[in-house]
């Protein structure tokens, strides 16, 4: 929040700061409660492709997907509208070995 000289405030933006020079961070699947698409948020410090594997609450992996990002904010348009309902885990995968899971309902 940020306040002016005359007190009326604003919102800023966020920004996701790395610690390091490389690397992709993984931020978030929204919404999580999913009907037909989500959005999954990146952030990337160069050009990389992250790969994407949707499995069952069994471990069945029921959707597998590679996606390029851009150096900078990303976000990446899934389409889930084949899968049945039920609950699933998302797992991203970087070039340089960083995994991540999340999970979502598809209604």
């Amino acid at each position: 929040k940020v306040y002016d000289n005359d007190g009326s405030f604003y919102y800023s933006k966020t920004v996701v700061i790395f610690n390091n020079n490389v690397g992709i961070e993984v931020l978030g699947l929204s919404p999580n409660i999913i009907y037909n698409s989500a959005n999954l948020s990146v952030t990337s410090s160069a050009r990389a492709q992250i790969n994407i594997m949707v499995s069952d609450v069994q471990g069945r992996i029921v959707q597998r997907m590679s996606k390029d990002v851009m150096a900078g904010e990303n976000s990446i348009n899934l389409n889930f509208s084949s899968l049945p309902a039920g609950t699933y885990q998302l797992t991203t995968s970087t070039t340089d070995g960083a995994i991540k899971t999340l999970r979502f309902m598809k209604l």
